[in-house]
């Protein structure tokens, strides 16, 4: 039964994270093909060592730093057969510097997870409320406009959703609160 169990984590994993991953690898390679290669392999990889792995941990970290960490082999490899440096070392420093932003894309990423999660526990109303406000960018007014409802109760809503959702963050210790005031206030 376990086996089954850690089969829909991966699956579930997998469907999350691919095209994610794919595009992640392809900002260091530029090769769409490639990109795909590396992400299927770290996969693989993952699947392989399965009986080492808890399934119950988050393991996007993981799988960004496994992309990261073949994307970078292969473009190792690529420039020693072929001993062409002209301005590698810019390239090398800004795939260094890539690195430090690593674990903040995977953090952004479990937030927008985690957001989304979030959203689809409300009532239908108020994550549209949320959406038109927060990723769509529209005043309180062209919100309250669009819905047919006072800006009142918009502000209301927005307030409400916004503690909310920071209390169900926080709880899952994703972002500081200021970090957290940032992004969502």
């Amino acid at each position: 039964m376990e086996g089954m169990t850690n089969w829909r984590v991966f699956e579930k994993l997998f469907i999350e994270s691919y095209s994610i991953l794919i595009a992640y690898s392809f900002r260091f390679i530029k090769d769409r093909e490639l990109a795909k290669d590396i992400v299927q392999d770290v996969f693989l990889e993952l699947w392989k060592n399965r009986q080492s792995i808890d399934f119950e941990s988050p393991l996007k970290s993981y799988l960004f730093k496994s992309v990261y960490n073949r994307s970078i082999n292969y473009l190792t490899s690529k420039y020693a057969e072929t001993s062409v440096f002209m301005g590698v070392d810019n390239e090398i420093e800004a795939i260094l510097h890539a690195e430090e932003s690593v674990d903040k894309e995977v953090s952004l990423l479990e937030l927008q997870s985690e957001i989304n999660k979030y959203l689809n526990t409300i009532s239908p109303r108020n994550r549209e409320i949320f959406t038109l406000s927060r990723l769509n960018g529209l005043k309180n007014k062209e919100v309250a406009d669009k819905l047919c409802i006072s800006i009142k109760t918009v502000e209301k809503n927005l307030s409400l959703i916004i503690k909310d959702l920071r209390a169900y963050l926080a709880d899952r210790d994703l972002l500081s609160l200021s970090l957290l005031f940032i992004l969502i206030s």
